[in-house]
């Protein structure tokens, strides 16, 4: 197989069919072999999944992938990617943000690099709603800040891949996921296209504030220690700040300047410092439950129907 692409869906049964229409359309004009769509339905509650199946009845290179639920939406990516058998996997979203005209572009850039593992698409002129944009700007900044690692809001999924990073990709195979994090993470050499955003096709982003922010600190803490390491430098400050106070309060008795203990500091002091243990355990918790979790090593997914699996 010479090209395969991976495109999660949920929520987007407007969109499955002029997605795979257009890709047809794309893919036969630049003459680009042969190639298949995988569509993956992350767990669908609307009509997503009866629009795969048409879609794969009326075009012999769609398969489609159901789960069994919602596992999220970097987990049906991997779904896809376990399946692909191209010499070259695109990962786009099937809301038609990511224009199946920029596809053709990716892969020529990809095959004319000649050291480079993958091309990023960089979104130019995000033609999203204003909320969106600055939710998802606070995601990044949170994620920078959890994992230390400076990821691009303007590089997400979009982008063509060797079958080379795919396979090891795929051998990542930990429970909190982030496909852009886990292209930066396997390292090998980026090539980046600038490419046309165009507006949602249809609906509303699956993604809310709280949830952009729940898979911050979800990958945050599933592929780093680093928000540890900064509960740990908040804890330090506190006790710095707690033992200059407390030489201060002692030259100022010694002057004579406190007449009586302050029975109202005390308990202050005491709720304070116990918050700080009780956040400090808390996130002690939160890793122990990870590992927890991670000795179980179930599946990332659960794939419960497939169409077309002779591809």
């Amino acid at each position: 197989m010479d090209l395969s692409i991976v495109s999660p869906v949920y929520m987007s049964a407007s969109t499955v069919l002029p997605l795979v229409q257009e890709l047809t359309t794309v893919l036969g004009e630049q003459g680009l072999g042969c190639y298949e769509i995988i569509l993956v339905d992350d767990g669908s509650s609307d009509q997503s999944w009866q629009q795969m199946v048409i879609a794969s009845e009326r075009y012999p290179h769609v398969l489609a992938i159901r789960l069994s639920r919602n596992f999220g939406q970097h987990n049906a990516i991997a779904a896809g990617l376990d399946r692909s058998t191209g010499d070259v996997v695109v990962v786009m979203d099937c809301d038609l943000q990511d224009r199946p005209a920029e596809v053709p572009h990716l892969v020529a850039k990809l095959r004319a690099e000649p050291h480079a593992e993958c091309v990023l698409a960089v979104r130019a002129n995000r033609q999203d709603l204003f909320l969106k944009r600055i939710s998802s700007t606070v995601f990044y900044l949170l994620l920078r800040l959890l994992t230390g690692v400076h990821l691009d809001s303007r590089i997400a999924n979009f982008g063509a891949y060797s079958a080379k990073m795919v396979k090891v990709i795929n051998s990542l195979r930990e429970p909190d996921r982030s496909f852009p994090f886990f292209v930066h993470w396997v390292g090998f050499e980026k090539a980046y296209l600038e490419v046309q955003h165009a507006p949602r096709h249809s609906g509303r982003s699956s993604y809310s504030f709280y949830a952009l922010m729940k898979l911050a600190v979800n990958v945050g803490m599933g592929v780093s220690d680093r928000p540890m390491r900064l509960v740990m430098g908040v804890g330090a400050i506190l006790c710095a700040t707690a033992f200059f106070f407390g030489v201060g309060l002692l030259f100022r008795y010694a002057a004579g300047q406190v007449s009586e203990p302050g029975y109202a500091s005390i308990i202050l002091s005491l709720w304070f410092f116990s918050g700080i243990i009780v956040l400090l355990l808390g996130f002690v918790g939160l890793y122990v439950g990870k590992i927890y979790l991670a000795t179980k090593q179930r599946p990332i997914y659960v794939v419960n129907e497939r169409l077309k699996d002779d591809l």
